[in-house]
């Protein structure tokens, strides 16, 4: 007996469906592609976002070995005992230009970047030089002279010294290393005009170092406030002497290290002499914070500790009224640049009015012996520049 045959259960697609089907597997095909696309893009992404962090931290670590450098090769120009603790210290030597370039590659030596223990540097990349406080720039001079002010330093990791930073994952990209180098710049201040004359004030160190820099400072020397007129031992700081310390006749000038005698007192004749200073100074190359320029007497005032009658240092306790002055004497720790711009005279007695600066001074003070002034230089803490 025939069995007759069932028809089969598969049904036949239709030619749209086939078109359907098919546009499907084609567009799943495109979206595969897309995907693989974006990931390269993806990873590229991330690689460089680590590798360029990576980057950023290594310069930061080289720029704190340049600036390392730089200072320790300032400081080195003057090898001289409290140098640079000191505001201002008295120079007997120019600059010492070799042995701030190997003070300054021997810092550079101590600190490491990306993992690079030991930096090298080469010959050129720590000099000295003359940094030009008005337009900012610096020129490399290895000739000792008081021209030499700075120090520059630059640490690299490139093919130099140090070799290039490598890659964590750009090489995947064909970065294999990058070149990275910092500089750093710091500077010694120098007053660029000299003078033979003082203004023989006198101030507390730790009330000097409360005014603000750069801005406007009255100081009337009486009983009120912390400022005394001073003459060195045994000069009295009478009318007498302060007015020829202010004129530039008076031979024997307070100093660091020495003891002063101090005065409080509205010295008439002191203030007159102090305004034709003013009046005669030239012009200065210092200006305000706002750019403003400051015109006045380029001069220095003397700061120090108070000394107890048995001579020792007075050091007050918080709370102390600040214008006890012991002893009437005090030392002289620093001799501090100040440019003089005004004499005032109100019903409240005489002011006078100064600015103090923050850079190093170059002073001429009159000789003690005949034959004209004597030259001292005075230089200050380096500070970074650039």
């Amino acid at each position: 007996m025939n069995r007759q045959k069932r028809p089969s259960g598969k049904k036949s697609l239709s030619p749209t469906r086939k078109r359907w089907l098919a546009r499907s597997r084609d567009e799943s095909g495109s979206v595969a592609v897309i995907t693989a696309i974006c990931l390269v893009f993806l990873v590229g992404f991330v690689a460089l976002v680590l590798d360029v962090g990576h980057l950023y931290a290594v310069r930061s670590e080289l720029q704190n070995a340049a600036d390392a450098a730089a200072l320790a090769g300032a400081r080195a120009l003057f090898p001289i005992s409290g140098y640079p603790d000191a505001t201002l210290i008295p120079l007997t030597d120019p600059p010492y230009c070799s042995l701030a370039v190997s003070a300054g590659r021997a810092a550079a030596a101590s600190n490491q970047a990306g993992g690079v223990a030991n930096l090298a540097t080469a010959p050129a990349d720590v000099q000295t030089g003359i940094w030009n406080w008005d337009a900012k720039n610096f020129t490399p001079d290895a000739t000792p002279s008081y021209n030499i002010n700075s120090v520059e330093a630059t640490v690299r990791r490139d093919s130099v010294a140090n070799q290039p930073v490598g890659s964590w994952f750009a090489y995947i990209l064909g970065v294999e290393s990058t070149p990275v180098n910092a500089l750093s710049v710091a500077a010694v201040g120098y007053i660029k005009q000299p003078t033979g004359k003082i203004l023989p004030i006198w101030i507390p160190t730790d009330i000097w170092d409360m005014l603000p820099d750069d801005n406007t400072i009255k100081a009337s020397p009486d009983p009120g406030d912390m400022f005394a007129w001073c003459a060195p031992v045994p000069e009295s700081a009478n009318a007498s002497y302060v007015k020829d310390a202010i004129k530039g006749d008076a031979t024997n000038l307070p100093a660091i290290s020495e003891v002063v005698n101090l005065n409080n007192g509205v010295l008439g004749s002191a203030h007159q002499a102090i305004q034709r200073n003013i009046n005669a100074a030239p012009a200065t190359d210092y200006c305000y914070p706002d750019g403003t320029p400051i015109v006045g007497w380029l001069t220095g005032i003397m700061t120090g500790n108070r000394l107890n009658a048995d001579g020792s240092e007075y050091h007050p306790p918080d709370g102390t009224p600040l214008d006890i002055k012991m002893n009437k004497q005090g030392n002289v720790g620093n001799i501090e640049p100040v440019i003089v711009t005004n004499v005032v005279n109100s019903k409240g007695g005489w002011s006078i009015e100064f600015v103090k600066l923050n850079i190093g001074a170059k002073f001429v003070w009159p000789g003690a012996s005949p034959g004209g002034p004597a030259s001292q230089i005075f230089a200050t803490q380096p500070v970074i520049v650039k």
